[in-house]
């Protein structure tokens, strides 16, 4: 029985690719994994089903440095958005074998609008799905609060675009007081998607946040592939708080950007969003209160005209009241002073018969018609009541005086 060791097999086998595969060749595939080492980039390639996903082929392939650099002089395509894990990519390839290595496809040329065109057909597929389900605009249709003072933070625990968008935060010029909780999560790999979205279930059930922030980013740009899947963005839509991305790309937007209330490029720029909403809501305050303060000016101003105007009007009929009643005073001080007069006559006038008549009553004339003068101690007595007995009492009569002394008393 002949037999072949295993190296003439394999030499074998290489003779027969090198005669048949003399030129490179474009292949369809899916890359299954992605490894970067020393600068080289190593790919498992794979095909599925397309009924049941089940991969039905596989091959090792590698972009050598050299190869790279060359890929990437030769042409704009955003590599990083191609070369990733789940992307079906178009690659004009090198088919190599090595008795001791085994079959390696060595990647020339990259058709970088097939995978791009594979994705956006994918992402369109999924952003109608959305707006078929109504969610497309569901998240964009919640309001933001007028103050944002606490945020649900999504983000890797150790990614740089956390730090810068933390950095910004807490110095910022206007001097805002920010509270962030860190929901920590994967942002990239095959879990990422289910993670980010498993963090957006836990904070729906912590109602104590004004939004939700997803961030991605600092350094070099890494997997987005999560950020297109269905599941996320139906959780994004779906999640009760208005969610802010910034998942660190200058590229398409993904599915997590369009169905988000507010997608921005960086971190940091989330950061100033906060920071600047809530700085128009100061300034809208502040003109308000402006407002508020020309208004009641206006207000002040006008009933100030008015109550001067009503201070002159009371001024005015005061003065003219106060005039008439100096003239009814005038006309009332001069009746009186004639009714005093002719009251002052009157009196006078009485006065002057009563004199007439007192001079016929001279006293001495009394008492020359035989009455006398009775006093007690210098005082005219004419009442009995006056008297008591043992008084001495002076008698005045015309011709003289007699002293006497009371000793018995007679009331009739």
């Amino acid at each position: 029985m002949q037999s072949y060791s295993l190296f003439e097999l394999n030499e074998y086998i290489r003779r027969v690719l090198v005669l048949n595969f003399a030129e490179a060749l474009w292949i369809r595939c899916e890359i299954g994994q992605l490894n970067e080492s020393g600068g080289h980039i190593f790919m498992d390639l794979v095909q599925k089903n397309e009924e049941t996903d089940e991969i039905i082929a596989r091959a090792e392939s590698v972009i050598w440095k050299k190869s790279l650099k060359q890929i990437i002089n030769s042409s704009q395509l955003p590599l990083e958005q191609i070369l990733q894990e789940g992307n079906e990519v178009l690659f004009k390839t090198q088919v190599d074998f090595h008795e001791r290595y085994g079959l390696k496809l060595i990647v020339e040329e990259i058709d970088g609008d097939f995978t791009l065109g594979k994705i956006l057909v994918r992402r369109t597929e999924i952003l109608q799905r959305l707006k078929k389900r109504g969610l497309l605009y569901k998240n964009a249709s919640l309001k933001l609060p007028h103050v944002i003072q606490k945020v649900a933070v999504i983000s890797s625990a150790n990614a740089a675009g956390l730090q810068d968008y933390l950095q910004q935060i807490q110095h910022n010029p206007l001097g805002y007081k920010i509270e962030n909780t860190l929901f920590a999560t994967t942002v990239q790999g095959d879990r990422a998607a289910q993670n980010i979205t498993k963090q957006l279930e836990s904070i729906k059930r912590k109602p104590d946040f004004d939004i939700v922030v997803i961030i991605r980013g600092g350094g070099a740009r890494l997997d987005l592939s999560a950020f297109d899947e269905y599941d996320l963005g139906k959780a994004i839509a779906k999640c009760p708080l208005p969610v802010i991305t910034g998942i660190g790309h200058d590229v398409d937007e993904t599915v997590a950007d369009q169905v988000a209330h507010t997608d921005l490029k960086t971190p940091t720029a989330v950061a100033d969003f906060i920071i600047h909403h809530n700085s128009a809501f100061e300034f809208r305050m502040e003109q308000m209160g402006q407002g508020i303060k020309d208004i009641s000016n206006g207000i002040l101003q006008r009933h100030l005209l008015q109550l001067q105007s009503q201070q002159q009007r009371i001024q005015f009929f005061a003065n003219r009241k106060y005039q008439g009643a100096v003239r009814e005073l005038d006309v009332h001080t001069q009746r009186f002073s004639q009714h005093l007069q002719r009251y002052f006559l009157e009196q006078r006038s009485q006065l002057d018969q009563l004199e007439h008549r007192l001079a016929g009553y001279d006293a001495q004339q009394i008492l020359d018609k035989g009455y006398a003068l009775v006093t007690k101690d210098g005082k005219k007595v004419d009442s009995i009541e006056l008297l008591k007995p043992s008084d001495h009492l002076n008698i005045i009569l015309r011709d003289g005086e007699a002293l006497v002394r009371v000793e018995q008393l007679k009331i009739e």
